[in-house]
């Protein structure tokens, strides 16, 4: 990819260096980044929304756990994918890893769900209720 094919990084991608940004799509076996946009409200991690040629993914700076808890907690969510659960299980690297170290930074990919998040103190009774039940 030429520096001309690249998006706009300054504005868009504060705390990502241009070069991170390639190997790690690279790392996971993205193709070409298309767009690249920083989501600030992200509050354990810094997060962006990337659209390669695969698709449209989250990627997180993980900071709020070490890699192997990282790393657990995203099997988790692939066991869970696997098992049929609707929920963004992380994209694997080639090699089958769930994480991926570009500088000094681990990262985690997964792809994009439209949508807003919601805490779990914003949901009903109900909600509360059909989550717990599919989750067992």
């Amino acid at each position: 990819m030429t520096r001309d094919e690249m998006p706009e990084m300054n504005a868009v991608a504060p705390g990502l260096e241009e070069g991170d940004l390639r190997i790690i799509a690279e790392g996971f076996g993205l193709g070409p980044v298309r767009r690249v946009e920083f989501l600030p409200g992200g509050i354990m991690n810094r997060n962006w929304r990337i659209e390669t040629a695969a698709g449209s993914f989250a990627l997180k700076l993980l900071l709020d756990v070490s890699a192997e808890v990282a790393c657990r907690n995203a099997r988790v969510l692939v066991d869970l994918r696997a098992a049929g659960l609707p929920v963004c299980a992380p994209v694997l690297t080639p090699a089958g890893e769930v994480l991926f170290q570009a500088g000094s930074g681990d990262y985690l990919v997964s792809s994009w769900a439209e949508g807003a998040h919601r805490e779990g103190t914003d949901l009903s009774s109900g909600e509360t209720e059909s989550f717990g039940s599919l989750v067992a």
